[in-house]
């Protein structure tokens, strides 16, 4: 079961193998979710052939650690391959916005 928030775009066209993947972290202040940070950035990946999920993780008024939580459970769950997307669980990378680029560099 895929954690909360968090939406698969995968890789097109479809490819043969493992791809990498991208998990992307919209910015917004840790209030608010920047929605042109996330799917469009998350389709734009998808057209390079990665693999790209977005999380929409815990914002106000909830606080630290909880997007940090919500982050890690993501990427445990991105390596794992149960989303079903042949994605190489060594070439998994993390893309963040303003606060969200806060999140990926903790």
């Amino acid at each position: 079961m895929a954690p909360r928030g968090l939406t698969a775009v995968p890789a097109q066209p479809e490819a043969t193998g493992p791809r990498p993947a991208i998990l992307v972290l919209p910015g917004g202040g840790y209030a608010r979710q920047a929605d042109h940070e996330a799917e469009p950035v998350a389709e734009w990946l998808a057209s390079l052939g990665i693999h790209a999920f977005v999380l929409r993780y815990r914002v106000a008024p909830h606080r630290h650690p909880a997007p940090l939580e919500d982050a890690k459970e993501a990427m445990l769950h991105i390596r794992s391959r149960q989303h079903g997307l042949a994605v190489d669980p060594d070439r998994v990378g993390v893309l963040g916005f303003s606060a969200g680029g806060h999140l990926a560099a903790t």
